[in-house]
């Protein structure tokens, strides 16, 4: 199995939107929506976790951080419309996690981009 012998896992993967209208107007390239990543993707990667039979590593030894975002607990917001969805589909792998067994921890976070460093101010 690809996790055997696994204790802890970092979840930090996400459906990307390329949007003609800054937040709006997006579409996800095939395979790669926020069905396909934001909750399959995320549960078959904690799921192998789970299921790992390497008596090395107990159960109860096992933990997952799943990185996530924000108003997952908010269905059909505008950021969840514009983005077909997508925090809806976060919001299932949280539960499907937290339903796991599994020793976890959700960060909920916003704003995070891909651009230059040092430009963008974290509120906390």
């Amino acid at each position: 199995a690809p996790v055997h012998g696994v204790d802890s896992m970092v979840i930090a993967v996400g459906a990307t939107p390329h949007c003609k209208l800054g937040f709006f107007d997006c579409t996800f390239a095939k395979g790669a929506g926020p069905k396909d990543i934001n909750f399959i993707g995320m549960k078959n990667q904690f799921e192998a976790l789970a299921k790992d039979d390497n008596p090395s590593v107990p159960f109860t030894d096992r933990r997952v951080v799943l990185m996530s975002s924000f108003e997952t607990t908010q269905p059909d917001s505008v950021f969840d419309l514009a983005w077909k969805h997508s925090l809806f589909y976060l919001a299932q792998a949280e539960a499907s996690l937290m339903a796991s067994g599994l020793e976890f921890a959700i960060v909920q976070s916003g704003g995070l981009e891909d651009g230059p460093a040092g430009e963008m101010e974290l509120v906390v």
